[in-house]
């Protein structure tokens, strides 16, 4: 499902799950997720991981766009 979200959408994905088995987050991390918490977990981490979520998205798409402009400035 969080493969379709961020394909569909573009949206950053936070894990969060009461499994905290290393197989699931191997799973979790194949993935990349912008987060992952583990239940129980308190307000402020799950307010922390949305920022840094947020802010992780908005850089990551700042990059590409940079890369974007620069491949067309060389391919020009």
């Amino acid at each position: 499902a969080v493969s379709e979200i961020l394909a569909s959408f573009d949206i950053p994905v936070i894990f969060i799950t009461g499994n905290s088995d290393e197989a699931v987050f191997a799973r979790a991390r194949e993935i990349e997720p912008f987060g992952y918490l583990t239940k129980p977990y308190r307000t402020s981490d799950l307010h922390a991981a949305v920022a840094l979520a947020l802010q992780q998205h908005k850089v990551t798409h700042a990059l590409f766009a940079e890369k974007n402009w620069f491949a067309t400035m060389v391919a020009s």
